[in-house]
């Protein structure tokens, strides 16, 4: 099992930063660290499908309309949360 965020740590966080980490959640559960692959790939609806999830949980208040703009801030401009280094 790989380390967690408290729920209240979490929502500390930046709103992408908490759905970053709930789509990491969701792809590698079940995972250890010597499981983890080097590379995990993901789509637009995973990235939705954790948003969902995450607003469920009251972890943020509502989805983002631009799914796509959370990936581009970690590809150019932001580095990925803690729990997912």
């Amino acid at each position: 099992m790989l380390a967690k965020l408290s729920d209240d740590g979490l929502r500390e966080l930046p709103k992408y930063d908490r759905i970053a980490i709930y789509l990491f959640r969701k792809l590698t559960h079940g995972m250890t660290l010597d499981s983890l692959p080097d590379e995990i790939f993901f789509d637009l609806d995973d990235v939705r499908a954790a948003m969902r999830a995450a607003v469920k949980d009251g972890i943020i208040d509502n989805e983002v309309k631009n799914a796509a703009d959370i990936k581009y801030t970690y590809d150019a401009r932001r580095n990925l949360p803690a729990e997912m280094e």
